[in-house]
């Protein structure tokens, strides 16, 4: 058995696990009506898409031109081609969810801030339509990349625990065995049930404390990238 490499697979662990954190934390932010605590929300869910960013393109680069295809002769015709759609599918939609998010915090007036580091630089300019627009995109691609996970995840673990074969053991590790599998299992489970929970749960919630808190984050991002250039 060939395992992928240990910089792909860290790379691969690093961005699944951003996104298992930033789909839910969007979707709880939805919900929260406490100021302050959406400050520091919104401060880190937007570092933490930019570190997305740098994942998936370095992911998509290390793909293309280090790592070759590999599927099992016991896959069927449809798993391949499932698996296939699945992942080429996951690249660009885990592009395009953090950078509408840049593009909606442009198109409110707010820059995007890197941890208080440094500003990234204006995608576009101020427009209350745009942004209607920028957030529609957000969050259809969070709900399609939920949907493609679940396919995804119940793809690898079907490989590990029914047909098992390496499918999962080459993009984590040889010696992953049954108690392993069942430990993905429910990261993976607790993942798609929070999110779809707080998904519904603050589905239509918007609140004052969002519009104060848009402007206040702008402010204290702006201040902590001033304080860190002195």
């Amino acid at each position: 058995m060939t395992l992928y490499s240990p910089v792909f697979r860290g790379i691969h662990l690093v961005s699944a696990l951003l996104i298992f954190v930033l789909i839910p934390l969007g979707f709880y932010m939805q919900g929260v009506d406490e100021e302050q605590t959406l400050i520091k929300l919104y401060n880190l869910h937007k570092s933490l898409g930019v570190l997305v960013i740098g994942t998936i393109l370095l992911r998509i680069y290390l793909r293309v031109k280090t790592v070759k295809s590999k599927t099992s002769t016991n896959h069927s015709r449809l798993e391949r081609n499932l698996s296939f759609l699945t992942q080429w599918s996951l690249y660009p939609l885990s592009l395009i969810m953090p950078v509408s998010g840049w593009l909606m915090s442009n198109a409110a007036g707010i820059p995007v801030s890197f941890f208080g580091l440094f500003n990234l630089p204006d995608l576009v300019s101020k427009s209350d339509a745009s942004l209607v627009i920028y957030q529609q995109i957000h969050f259809y691609v969070a709900t399609a990349i939920l949907a493609l996970i679940s396919l995804h995840v119940a793809g690898a673990l079907k490989h590990h625990f029914i047909d098992q074969d390496n499918t999962l053991k080459r993009m984590s590790s040889n010696k992953l065995n049954t108690a392993g599998g069942v430990v993905i299992a429910l990261i993976a489970v607790l993942f798609l049930i929070s999110s779809t929970y707080l998904w519904i749960a603050n589905s239509g919630e918007n609140n004052d404390a969002h519009t104060g808190a848009h402007g206040a984050a702008h402010e204290s991002a702006q201040s902590s990238v001033n304080d860190s250039s002195h």
